[in-house]
């Protein structure tokens, strides 16, 4: 099917294939849950509108990024 296509053709398109787990996001102080799950989404979100973005490092960055912006609203 098509998410098998697009992850040979090394799309991101499934959380699983990003490169920053959940334990990784509570490391960073994502609440666990569904505070997890929204930040996954928001990741693979990223990636999809930049592939070059599933790195650990930038995805961590990114991760920091949206807990600042949830912080202050």
């Amino acid at each position: 099917g098509y998410v098998r296509a697009s992850e040979a053709a090394g799309d991101c398109v499934t959380v699983t294939c990003l490169a920053l787990n959940g334990a990784r996001l509570k490391a960073l102080g994502v609440p666990p849950g569904p505070g997890t799950g929204r930040m996954l989404a928001q990741l693979l979100d990223d990636v999809t509108a930049r592939p070059s973005a599933n790195t650990p490092a930038a995805l961590e960055r990114l991760t920091v990024i949206h807990l600042q912006k949830e912080n202050h609203t």
